[in-house]
């Protein structure tokens, strides 16, 4: 975190609907472009920051997933991670 920044935690729910996962956060003033996803097997980190704040939010999953749609309007962030088939993989 920079020098002078506040830490921000980004309030967000999960919905689960079969192999799929919907992640809602909400992140007032925040811009499209600001947002960082840093996304690996059961665990997604949602963070944004600009000059003065820093936004951040750890999600975990109760599965393996791959990133799905994401859609981003309003300061609302919505993505849809899919399961992961565990057949399917090398």
């Amino acid at each position: 975190m920079k020098s002078g920044q506040t830490e921000h935690r980004i309030p967000y729910s999960i919905s689960l609907d079969g192999d799929r996962a919907r992640v809602t956060a909400v992140m007032d003033g925040v811009r499209e472009e600001q947002v960082m996803l840093d996304f690996e097997r059961k665990t997604l980190v949602i963070s944004a920051s600009d000059r003065d704040r820093r936004f951040r939010a750890v999600v975990h999953l109760p599965w393996e997933a791959r990133l799905g749609a994401k859609r981003f309007a309003g300061g609302v962030f919505q993505l849809t991670l899919e399961r992961e088939d565990r057949k399917t993989r090398v």
